[in-house]
Protein backbone atom coordinates (compact mmCIF):
# COMPACT_ATOMS: atom_id res chain seq x y z
CA UNK A 1 0.00 0.00 0.00
CA UNK A 2 1.08 3.27 -0.86
CA UNK A 3 1.52 5.87 1.72
CA UNK A 4 1.24 9.79 0.83
CA UNK A 5 2.55 12.75 2.83
CA UNK A 6 -1.41 14.96 2.90
CA UNK A 7 0.84 18.34 2.94
CA UNK A 8 2.64 17.35 0.02
CA UNK A 9 -0.03 16.09 -1.92
CA UNK A 10 -2.06 19.43 -0.80
CA UNK A 11 1.09 21.34 -1.94
CA UNK A 12 1.09 19.45 -5.26
CA UNK A 13 -2.62 20.36 -5.96
CA UNK A 14 -2.12 23.74 -5.41
CA UNK A 15 0.64 24.43 -7.85
CA UNK A 16 -1.04 22.39 -10.55
CA UNK A 17 -4.11 24.57 -9.58
CA UNK A 18 -2.06 27.15 -10.16
CA UNK A 19 -0.59 26.87 -13.30
CA UNK A 20 -3.94 25.75 -14.67
CA UNK A 21 -5.18 29.24 -13.64
CA UNK A 22 -2.06 30.60 -15.65
CA UNK A 23 -2.74 28.26 -18.81
CA UNK A 24 -6.65 28.94 -18.85
CA UNK A 25 -5.51 33.23 -18.76
CA UNK A 26 -2.85 32.65 -21.60
CA UNK A 27 -5.91 30.93 -23.40
CA UNK A 28 -8.39 33.39 -22.78
CA UNK A 29 -5.78 36.11 -24.13
CA UNK A 30 -5.04 33.91 -26.98
CA UNK A 31 -8.13 33.54 -28.17
CA UNK A 32 -9.62 37.25 -27.92
CA UNK A 33 -6.21 37.91 -29.51
CA UNK A 34 -7.55 35.53 -32.40
CA UNK A 35 -11.25 36.52 -32.22
CA UNK A 36 -9.45 40.56 -32.44
CA UNK A 37 -7.55 39.46 -35.78
CA UNK A 38 -10.34 37.80 -37.58
CA UNK A 39 -12.27 40.75 -37.08
CA UNK A 40 -9.72 42.74 -38.80
CA UNK A 41 -9.59 40.48 -41.72
CA UNK A 42 -13.89 41.37 -42.24
CA UNK A 43 -13.30 45.20 -41.65
CA UNK A 44 -15.13 47.33 -42.84
CA UNK A 45 -14.04 51.19 -43.63
CA UNK A 46 -15.68 52.95 -41.80
CA UNK A 47 -15.15 50.79 -38.05
CA UNK A 48 -11.05 50.05 -39.39
CA UNK A 49 -10.63 52.76 -36.43
CA UNK A 50 -12.63 51.28 -33.85
CA UNK A 51 -11.20 47.95 -34.42
CA UNK A 52 -7.45 48.73 -34.29
CA UNK A 53 -7.70 50.23 -31.01
CA UNK A 54 -9.78 47.33 -29.75
CA UNK A 55 -7.46 44.86 -31.37
CA UNK A 56 -4.48 46.98 -29.40
CA UNK A 57 -6.08 46.91 -26.34
CA UNK A 58 -6.62 43.20 -26.87
CA UNK A 59 -3.08 42.67 -27.39
CA UNK A 60 -2.26 44.68 -24.53
CA UNK A 61 -4.23 43.21 -22.43
CA UNK A 62 -2.40 40.03 -23.39
CA UNK A 63 0.54 41.38 -23.14
CA UNK A 64 0.32 42.14 -19.41
CA UNK A 65 -1.41 39.20 -18.64
CA UNK A 66 1.83 37.72 -19.57
CA UNK A 67 3.85 39.97 -17.73
CA UNK A 68 1.92 39.27 -14.83
CA UNK A 69 2.31 35.34 -15.30
CA UNK A 70 5.71 35.85 -16.04
CA UNK A 71 6.40 37.56 -12.74
CA UNK A 72 4.69 35.02 -10.36
CA UNK A 73 6.63 32.39 -11.73
CA UNK A 74 9.80 34.26 -11.10
CA UNK A 75 8.62 34.95 -7.45
CA UNK A 76 7.98 31.38 -7.21
CA UNK A 77 10.95 30.39 -8.43
CA UNK A 78 12.48 32.67 -6.12
CA UNK A 79 10.53 31.48 -3.19
CA UNK A 80 11.57 28.01 -4.51
CA UNK A 81 15.02 28.80 -4.19
CA UNK A 82 14.86 30.38 -0.67
CA UNK A 83 13.48 27.02 0.97
CA UNK A 84 15.73 24.86 -1.11
CA UNK A 85 18.65 26.96 0.95
CA UNK A 86 16.63 26.57 4.04
CA UNK A 87 16.81 22.87 3.61
CA UNK A 88 20.49 22.79 3.20
CA UNK A 89 21.08 24.69 5.97
CA UNK A 90 19.08 22.60 8.21
CA UNK A 91 20.16 19.22 6.95
CA UNK A 92 23.99 20.79 7.60
CA UNK A 93 23.24 21.41 11.26
CA UNK A 94 21.13 18.04 11.62
CA UNK A 95 24.15 16.56 10.54
CA UNK A 96 26.67 18.32 12.82
CA UNK A 97 23.81 17.72 16.10
CA UNK A 98 23.73 14.19 14.76
CA UNK A 99 28.03 13.83 14.93
CA UNK A 100 28.03 15.73 17.91
CA UNK A 101 25.54 13.46 19.57
CA UNK A 102 27.41 10.39 18.48
CA UNK A 103 30.60 11.72 20.10
CA UNK A 104 28.93 12.45 23.11
CA UNK A 105 28.00 9.41 23.70
CA UNK A 106 31.33 7.74 22.68
CA UNK A 107 33.17 9.79 25.35
CA UNK A 108 30.73 9.14 27.82
CA UNK A 109 30.55 5.13 27.07
CA UNK A 110 34.27 5.78 27.42
CA UNK A 111 34.20 7.29 30.69
CA UNK A 112 31.95 5.11 31.90
CA UNK A 113 34.28 2.24 30.88
CA UNK A 114 37.07 4.15 32.76
CA UNK A 115 34.69 5.06 36.11
CA UNK A 116 34.09 1.10 35.54
CA UNK A 117 37.41 0.11 35.72
CA UNK A 118 38.49 2.15 38.60
CA UNK A 119 35.79 1.43 40.72
CA UNK A 120 36.01 -2.52 40.20
CA UNK A 121 38.70 -3.41 38.60
CA UNK A 122 38.67 -6.91 38.90
CA UNK A 123 34.61 -7.37 37.21
CA UNK A 124 36.27 -5.04 34.76
CA UNK A 125 38.84 -7.18 33.43
CA UNK A 126 36.01 -10.42 33.83
CA UNK A 127 33.97 -8.18 31.40
CA UNK A 128 36.84 -7.73 29.50
CA UNK A 129 38.31 -11.33 29.34
CA UNK A 130 34.09 -12.70 28.77
CA UNK A 131 34.31 -9.98 25.69
CA UNK A 132 37.66 -11.55 24.33
CA UNK A 133 36.52 -15.22 24.69
CA UNK A 134 33.12 -14.19 22.71
CA UNK A 135 35.36 -13.17 19.75
CA UNK A 136 37.27 -16.32 20.22
CA UNK A 137 34.12 -18.47 20.46
CA UNK A 138 32.73 -16.59 17.39
CA UNK A 139 36.01 -17.05 15.03
CA UNK A 140 36.63 -20.46 16.32
CA UNK A 141 32.92 -21.31 14.44
CA UNK A 142 33.30 -19.67 11.51
CA UNK A 143 37.06 -21.93 11.29
CA UNK A 144 34.64 -24.84 12.10
CA UNK A 145 32.53 -23.58 9.38
CA UNK A 146 35.68 -23.41 6.84
CA UNK A 147 36.71 -26.62 7.24
CA UNK A 148 40.61 -25.97 6.62
CA UNK A 149 42.13 -27.25 9.97
CA UNK A 150 42.06 -31.23 10.71
CA UNK A 151 39.06 -32.68 13.79
CA UNK A 152 41.84 -33.40 16.02
CA UNK A 153 43.00 -29.46 15.88
CA UNK A 154 39.55 -28.54 16.17
CA UNK A 155 38.74 -30.31 19.35
CA UNK A 156 42.13 -29.37 20.74
CA UNK A 157 40.62 -25.79 20.49
CA UNK A 158 37.22 -26.52 21.55
CA UNK A 159 38.86 -27.95 24.92
CA UNK A 160 40.90 -24.92 25.43
CA UNK A 161 38.42 -22.46 25.05
CA UNK A 162 36.01 -25.02 27.86
CA UNK A 163 38.84 -24.12 29.67
CA UNK A 164 39.27 -20.81 29.49
CA UNK A 165 35.61 -20.93 30.21
CA UNK A 166 35.68 -22.68 33.43
CA UNK A 167 38.85 -20.19 34.33
CA UNK A 168 36.66 -16.81 33.69
CA UNK A 169 33.57 -18.94 35.87
CA UNK A 170 36.12 -19.18 38.56
CA UNK A 171 37.40 -15.91 38.73
CA UNK A 172 33.72 -14.31 38.37
CA UNK A 173 32.64 -16.38 41.32
CA UNK A 174 35.73 -15.48 43.25
CA UNK A 175 34.97 -11.84 43.03
CA UNK A 176 31.57 -11.42 43.56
Amino acid sequence: MLAFDVSKVRTLLYYLGQSNKRLEERERSREKVRMAINRLKTISPETFEKDIHQLEATVSEALENEKKILSRQMQEEREHNELLMKIDKLQEKLSRYLDTRENREKRLKKLEEKIFSVTQPKKYEVVKLKEGLEMLEKQYKEERKSGEHSAQDMKDIAKHIKLLKDKIKELEESYL
